[in-house]
């Protein structure tokens, strides 16, 4: 076993640690991401309602109205 490269965890079982926090911070991204592309679909919700109204005004303002 290199020092440099493996970390002994022995409350593991003797899984590397080095594994472990990979794993772990791979949780964390993955759980990250998917709130991102929540996120990003509500933008775009909110875009596609506000195309909706502008497009809405537009055609009642070609015509005089308010």
């Amino acid at each position: 076993m290199k020092n440099d490269t493996w970390a002994y965890c022995p409350d593991r079982q003797g899984t590397c640690g080095l594994l472990i926090a990979d794993a772990e911070r791979m949780e964390r991204d993955a759980a990250r991401i998917a709130e991102l592309g929540a996120d990003l679909q509500r933008a775009r919700a909110e875009i596609h309602d506000l195309e909706r109204e502008n497009a809405s005004l537009r055609r009642r303002l070609a015509v005089g109205g308010r």
